[in-house]
């Protein structure tokens, strides 16, 4: 072994130099020193001249080795252990597509894949990995990939040679969508070989077309009862989304149905839906706002007094389970009274655009323009031009109580009635309100059957203090005047008497106050709601009992009943002799309603009414119909002496809110 070692000591002064060859290196630090990185190398030397430099004279002056080698195969040790032999791979391993670089220990810089051409002409790609936690690499041979491969020089990686593609030569190429073997747009195929989406029918759905797109035509079709209630009409409809094939739920027009793939005409009668103008024919009907309205065709003769015939009757079901219906005459023009061709009831807010029904050929063929609006104020403006036009005196401030609150006018809602002043008398208004439900409460109370529909009374500005204005509908007018104003109301000496009343829950009445006649009005527009046929037998006799039964009127007139006639107790020397029974009979009927009360008691009294608010519209007598079914006896020949009657009354009612 010591002929292996070639090692020279000089010594100059204090200077010593050793110089080991790499054969005698590999023979000191034993097998591996090759692989140690030049930082280990420097390891090993630092700790030999430190530990084994020493040992080195005494080695060759007793010829043996043995502990100077030991020395140098632990500072070899050392050095292995001072840092890992490592290796990392940027392409992480055989990647011949992305070009790596693979870095060491021994290669701290990297070592890069590249391409390299022989001497031979061949070109491999040199792409390195680690291997056994050292770098290493293969010559790969690009073409081994495939005939379209080749190593390039430029990114030194394996790449595919790219295709010549040509747009329009009918050949799907490269990223070709399509390739129709032209270069138009709009035929499904663009210029540029992308798919076309074309539409036939622009999205129509009154045409049945069709969408093609990759060369499909995807075709419309019919959809019922999809969205909406069952029955609604759609079409799905094929269409075009920002260059794609796609479809939508289109609901056909009004008074279309979907058939063959596309919304046609119906036949018979139209549904119309929403605010709106229409023209409607018999069968026609209108939902709005919840209310379903139908127009049909009615005749009824003409009898007694009834000089009108019944040629059209629009129906309207409420949401609330009631139905509510008016013929034609009453949505006439009234100019000398409150009515309009509208109405706003419940805030229905209809107008009939021509004034009235038409009756049309031999068979009375029924049609109207009418509009539907959102809320009151369309006809509120309608009201106000009317006046200036006909020089009517229709109150426009008292038609949108239901649902539109009107600029300058207060309102008091309480739990039955619906109450509204002009501005400025908010203090009376109140009085007013409270006053109005408590009569509400005593009518109720009186008749036994109670209104599921709030009771609206308006007031206007005036020169009088009363309630003796009514319109079709039932609505309450009345009248105001300044004296109730919030800056006169403390000068009123009658109010602080009236309010205390009001607020210890008596209905009152006094003569000159604003609750004059209040009660009275309030019981036609209950009458119309609930047992309208009353209304059209005793209207004036029933509002002039309720006057008489349960309101507190002060010093108002009282009425007397007597024998054969009644006065009142204002004019006890003026004596009113019954006539027959009918509506306009205020004395006469008030006294008979009070002999019914009186004779079959309180109990079979209000029965009369209850029956009488389940009668269906139209013509009924008063006893055969209405009062004989539920007294159980022939209350016509007991009270027809009296009330000089020749015959049953009878009455029709065309206008009424039932339960349905």
């Amino acid at each position: 072994m010591a002929s292996l070692i070639l090692s020279v000591l000089i010594v100059v002064g204090l200077v010593s130099v050793l110089i080991i060859s790499q054969t005698g290196a590999e023979a000191l630090a034993g097998k591996g020193y090759s692989d140690l990185s030049s930082e280990q190398k420097q390891k090993y030397w630092d700790c030999f001249k430190g530990k084994c430099k020493a040992l080195l004279k005494e080695a060759q002056s007793l010829k043996n080795y043995t502990a100077y080698r030991e020395c140098s195969l632990n500072c070899n040790a050392l050095a292995q252990s001072s840092s890992l032999v490592w290796c990392n791979d940027t392409d992480n391993g055989l990647d011949y597509f992305k070009k790596g670089t693979v870095f060491s220990n021994v290669y701290a810089n990297g070592k890069e894949d590249e391409c390299k051409e022989f001497s031979n002409g061949k070109v491999y790609l040199k792409e390195g990995r680690c291997k056994n936690n050292k770098y290493s690499y293969q010559q790969k041979k690009c073409g081994e990939l495939g005939s379209n491969f080749y190593c390039d020089f430029d990114l030194d990686l394996c790449k595919e040679k790219v295709p010549i593609i040509v747009c329009g030569n009918n050949k799907l190429e490269g990223d070709e969508e399509c390739d129709d073997g032209n270069s138009i747009n709009n035929d499904g195929c663009s210029q540029s070989c992308k798919d076309e989406c074309i539409d036939s029918d622009g999205s129509n759905v009154n045409i049945a077309g069709y969408v093609y797109y990759q060369g499909e035509k995807i075709y419309d079709q019919c959809s019922t009862g999809i969205f909406g209630a069952a029955g609604t009409e759609s079409v799905k409809e094929s269409l075009c989304l920002e260059g794609l094939a796609g479809y939508q739920f289109i609901y056909c027009p009004q008074n279309y149905v979907c058939k063959e793939s596309a919304c046609i005409e119906k036949d018979g009668p139209k549904v119309y839906s929403g605010p709106g103008t229409y023209t409607l024919y018999v069968g026609d009907s209108v939902v709005n706002k919840n209310f379903n309205y139908i127009l049909k065709d009615v005749t009824e003769p003409t009898e007694e007094k009834w000089d009108f015939s019944v040629v059209g009757e629009l129906i309207v079901t409420l949401p609330n389970n009631f139905i509510f219906t008016n013929q034609k005459d009453l949505l006439k023009l009234y100019p000398k009274s409150l009515g309009g061709p509208w109405n706003t009831e419940f805030g229905t807010n209809y107008l009939l655009q021509n004034g009235s029904f038409n009756q049309i050929g031999e068979n009375s063929t029924v049609s109207v323009t009418i509009s539907f609006y959102e809320d009151c104020i369309p006809i509120y403006n309608y009201c106000k031009e009317m006046n200036i036009k006909t020089g009517s005196t229709i109150y426009c401030d008292a038609i949108c109580e239901y649902t539109t609150k009107l600029p300058d006018r207060d309102y008091s809602s309480k739990e039955n009635v619906i109450v509204s002043m002009p501005s400025g008398y908010s203090t009376a208004l109140e009085v007013a309100a409270q006053n109005a439900q408590n009569c509400y409460n005593a009518i109720t109370n009186l008749f036994g059957v109670k209104s599921k529909i709030s009771l609206s009374v308006a007031y206007v500005a005036s020169t009088t203090n009363t309630c003796n204005i009514g319109d079709y509908y039932g609505n309450v007018f009345c009248k105001v005047s300044p004296i109730y104003s919030n800056e006169n109301i403390n000068n009123n000496p009658n109010f602080i008497n009236q309010q205390e009343k009001v607020m210890a829950g008596i209905c009152t009445g006094d003569f000159g106050t604003i609750m004059l006649n209040q009660a009275h009005e309030m019981t036609h527009k209950y009458l119309i709601l609930m047992v309208p046929i009353m209304n059209a037998l005793l209207g004036e006799g029933m509002a002039t009992f309720v006057q008489n039964s349960v309101v507190d009127l002060g010093n108002n007139n009282q009425l007397i009943c007597q024998d054969t006639g009644y006065y009142y107790t204002n004019l006890p020397n003026q004596f009113y002799l019954y006539n027959p029974l009918s509506s306009t009979e205020y004395g006469t009927g008030a006294c008979f309603l009070k002999d019914i009360k009186d004779k079959y008691g309180i109990e079979k009294f209000q029965a009369i009414f209850k029956y009488a608010s389940t009668l269906n519209i139209g013509c009924h007598y008063l006893f055969i119909d209405i009062i004989n079914p539920v007294v159980g006896e022939d209350a016509f020949s007991i009270f027809k002496e009296k009330y000089k009657l020749t015959k049953d009354p009878k009455g029709c009612s065309w206008q009424t809110v039932t339960s349905s």
